[in-house]
């Protein structure tokens, strides 16, 4: 396997004495690999799609770490933990429009690629503007 950077080609090679061991070794790059120049790592930094992946995530542990502090609440009784739940549906409400709005754009850059089964997006983005809603409705409620 060859991991590239932008100064060294780390290669990772079996050997033949040991199945399972592996040998570490630096090399330059080839002259025609394409450097990353600072224009191109910028670009290269975030997309839609990347930017999407990255905070997808912060809703749906907020909305499930919430319903557990509130099943907590309820049978303990502690007021401390109904307000942390509180403050995690109201997070959640805050961080599920930046997703939608992301996941809108990664979409677009998407533009259906091969590797995707037609209709798997529009059917993702049916069951995100349901939760937008859902998950907003409860954020205002919360908070």
């Amino acid at each position: 396997m060859v991991f590239a950077s932008q100064e060294l080609l780390f290669t990772w090679t079996r050997t033949t004495t040991a199945p399972f061991a592996r040998t570490f070794s630096l090399k330059a790059p080839h002259p025609s690999y394409p450097r990353l120049t600072p224009a191109r790592r910028h670009q290269m930094l975030l997309t839609w799609p990347y930017a999407h992946l990255l905070i997808n995530h912060f809703p749906v542990v907020l909305s499930v770490s919430a319903l557990a502090l509130t099943i907590l609440a309820l049978v303990l009784g502690g007021r401390g933990l109904w307000l942390t739940a509180m403050g995690a549906l109201t997070a959640a409400g805050i961080f599920v429009y930046p997703v939608y709005f992301t996941g809108n754009k990664a979409d677009q850059a998407l533009n259906d690629p091969w590797y995707i089964h037609s209709g798997v997006i529009d059917s993702h983005k049916d069951a995100a503007t349901f939760t937008l809603w859902v998950v907003l409705a409860v954020g205002v409620f919360a908070a």
